[in-house]
């Protein structure tokens, strides 16, 4: 795995800790209930799904093959992302 990979990883691991430091002590009504935590999740996600996309084949391949997944079409997750009902 080369340096730019590695950055890339750090930085979806950073954009994940965001996640879950956005959503901590929240039960799923109160989730639910506030606009500005969805949003920033969702927009969250999206920038995982857009850090993805530059993962080098090599580390692309090592997870499909890892955890057995599919490989994903680039962008896919951020699709996803903008068709949430949360964002409705």
């Amino acid at each position: 795995m080369d340096l730019k990979d590695r950055r890339v990883l750090a930085k979806i691991r950073e954009e994940a800790r965001l996640i879950t430091n956005f959503i901590d002590g929240l039960e799923i009504d109160g989730f639910l209930l506030n606009e500005l935590i969805k949003r920033a999740v969702a927009l969250t996600l999206a920038n995982i799904g857009e850090l993805c996309t530059v993962l080098s084949d090599d580390v692309k391949q090592s997870i499909k093959t890892y955890h057995g997944l599919p490989s994903a079409k680039q962008g896919m997750l951020s699709l996803t992302i903008m068709n949430l009902p949360i964002l409705r």
